[in-house]
């Protein structure tokens, strides 16, 4: 499997990985998944929880959801071209002036 990587300057690593998860909706916190809503809120049946997720690792899957979508795209669009021609070409119709 080929690897694609990029290099980022130390120096705005930071910054970065603060855009992603800014622009793309990391939270701190959570809603937890096993929230029992018959049960009253407490220490063992929290509402919200800590992001298991964490910023890298979320920042990394964005970029490969991102990449994933793109090709998807792109592919999408020359299959819906090559579709749209073979439709049209496959039409066969003659209309004559009836004058």
């Amino acid at each position: 499997m080929a690897i694609f990587s990029i290099d980022i300057p130390d120096d705005a690593v930071d910054r970065v990985l603060g855009a992603v998860v800014v622009n793309y909706g990391w939270q701190v916190e959570i809603e937890n998944p096993e929230f029992n809503e018959e049960e009253e809120e407490n220490d063992s049946n929290l509402r919200m929880i800590p992001n298991p997720e964490s910023q890298s690792v979320f920042a990394n899957r964005i970029v490969r959801e991102f990449l994933i979508n793109n090709v998807k795209s792109a592919e999408a669009k020359v299959a819906a071209e090559i579709a749209r021609t073979a439709a049209i070409e496959a039409v066969d119709i003659n209309i004559i002036d009836a004058s």
